[in-house]
């Protein structure tokens, strides 16, 4: 299986660098601060890395591309009382951003829809039905689907570096057991910087 995965990853790597030399495309790393909101009662926040590379060459799509993004965002309910609970929640996403760039400058209006799933890793006291008890200290895990869209502006600073910064709206389906409800949503917000890999900045060109 591992043999499998390192093939397909270098299948996958050499599709891209294809597109890159005859679309002149970029490839990006990006790091960046993330927050979301997980209901109405948690907030978590923490860093994210993405990977932005262009689509296959073979549909011709030049105003969008791929993006892979990782996070990993704890975050704490209630500190300091009984109740406190501590969360870790790791969504993983593959989406599309469409990026239109502001006529006469070096920035751009990108909006991103994605979609994929999650690691929530939840301690805190254990919760029977409606109650719960403070008394006890439980770890619990789950996973599930979830997806999110985001508008972010962002800005070139070079060949090689871009900022940007953003917000939107996350949707998850989760353990109801475990969360207290099936279906959470809330706002997302992020901020960080793009490192380009291989290729350029094509905006710049124009």
């Amino acid at each position: 299986m591992k043999i499998k995965g390192i093939i397909i990853f270098i299948i996958a790597v050499s599709v891209s660098l294809s597109a890159i030399s005859d679309l002149r495309a970029s490839v990006q790393a990006g790091f960046s601060g993330r927050m979301t909101q997980l209901g109405d009662t948690t907030s978590v926040m923490g860093p994210a890395l993405t990977l932005d590379f262009p689509f296959p060459r073979f549909l011709r799509i030049t105003e969008a591309h791929l993006q892979l993004e990782a996070s990993l965002l704890p975050g704490i309910e209630s500190p300091g009382e009984p109740a406190e609970t501590i969360y870790f929640y790791c969504p993983l996403s593959l989406g599309g951003v469409l990026s239109k760039n502001i006529a006469g400058t070096r920035a751009s209006i990108d909006i991103k829809l994605q979609a994929g799933a999650y690691l929530l890793r939840k301690n805190g006291p254990p919760r029977y039905g409606n109650y719960y008890d403070y008394s006890k200290t439980e770890t619990e895990t789950t996973w599930g689907p979830q997806g999110s869209v985001e508008i972010q502006l962002a800005y070139i600073f070079s060949q090689n570096v871009t900022a940007f910064i953003g917000g939107g709206y996350q949707m998850g389906l989760f353990d109801e057991e475990i969360m207290g409800e099936s279906i959470i949503h809330g706002y997302t917000a992020s901020a960080g910087i793009k490192y380009t890999l291989t290729g350029g900045n094509r905006e710049l060109y124009r």
